[in-house]
């Protein structure tokens, strides 16, 4: 992760909080993995999008984490091309790490997508148990809260609900 400046880092967390996404991916496998009865992998994933390739340039560029995609044809045909920015793994890991004090919206999220331990490989089944039962429920529980329409943990936002201990508010 490059280092950033305080500004960069608050604009970097309110592009994720308003065009952004901050999630666990969980990747079966292929038919190989599937047939060998393997256990999904859980990882970190941040991704935004947004029509204007110079705002996601920038993310990529101000962070030094991330891989940037184009959705060559528009969903519409009135439809500007859609750019992506996409941190996995390690790369969310380290970006959440330091935005996360930054965020508002999605600040829950990140705190619970940061608990998400990745799994040695070398470890034992008893090893990886608790561990996987672990990712299991973070999964849940980030799919949950990521979840679109107005459920009970999206409703009724005021100007109280903006963190208290927001780093931008001077005390």
């Amino acid at each position: 992760m490059r280092p950033m400046s305080e500004a960069a880092i608050a604009y970097v967390a309110a592009m994720i909080d308003a065009e952004g996404v901050i999630s666990i991916a969980r990747h079966k496998g292929g038919a190989r993995e599937r047939k060998a009865n393997r256990e999904p992998a859980y990882r970190p994933i941040v991704i935004v999008t947004n029509s204007h390739a110079g705002l996601i340039g920038f993310l990529a560029q101000v962070t030094g984490e991330g891989t940037l995609y184009q959705n060559h044809k528009p969903p519409r045909d009135n439809w500007l091309p859609i750019h992506r920015w996409q941190c996995m793994a390690a790369s969310a890991r380290r970006l959440l790490s330091t935005i996360t004090p930054y965020l508002v919206v999605k600040r829950n999220i990140a705190e619970l997508v940061l608990q998400l331990q990745p799994i040695p490989k070398t470890s034992t089944f008893e090893e990886r148990l608790p561990l996987r039962t672990k990712q299991i429920d973070l999964y849940e529980q980030v799919k949950a809260l990521n979840k679109r329409g107005s459920g009970s943990h999206k409703s009724h936002y005021s100007l109280s609900d903006f963190p208290a201990d927001h780093p931008l508010i001077r005390q």
